[in-house]
């Protein structure tokens, strides 16, 4: 009965657009041969979820950076990462046990997307006026 009641909210989930800023990386921070990716990071046991975010590298001498961001209004609901915006709750990833060790992984569902957009920003220091680029990361719904 209890997973009925879970299926019928995931159901009930209304789909709709709506966007959640993750996380601004400076663009000095970040070479132009990088490319930002987004995944979801999960701790069952107390119900939490976030953004994992990998800066990969082109350069075979580099490693990746990774990065861990919360998301307001993002956490697990029944074997699901959520993202509510506004009341309204869209499922963006399905858990699941994988593995030999049955070890827990968060699948995406084509509901949520991550998105990079470019940046410019003016700023004044009082001396001058310099361009300040960044990457900007959302999490954005359909």
């Amino acid at each position: 009965m209890k997973t009925l009641i879970i299926a019928l909210a995931l159901v009930s989930f209304n789909a709709f657009a709506g966007s959640v800023k993750v996380a601004e990386i400076n663009a000095n921070q970040v070479q132009s041969a990088y490319d930002i990716v987004g995944s979801y990071g999960i701790n069952t046991k107390l119900g939490r979820a976030w953004a994992e975010i990998t800066l990969r590298s082109q350069d075979v001498d580099s490693t990746d950076t990774y990065l861990r961001e919360q998301v307001k209004g993002l956490s697990i609901v029944g074997g699901s990462v959520v993202l509510d915006i506004d009341g309204q709750q869209t499922e963006c990833a399905k858990i699941k046990n994988v593995g030999i060790f049955r070890t827990e992984v968060a699948r995406a569902t084509n509901n949520c997307k991550f998105v990079v957009t470019k940046k410019s920003t003016q700023v004044d220091d009082g001396f001058e006026v310099r361009t300040v680029k960044s990457y900007v990361l959302t999490l954005e719904t359909k």
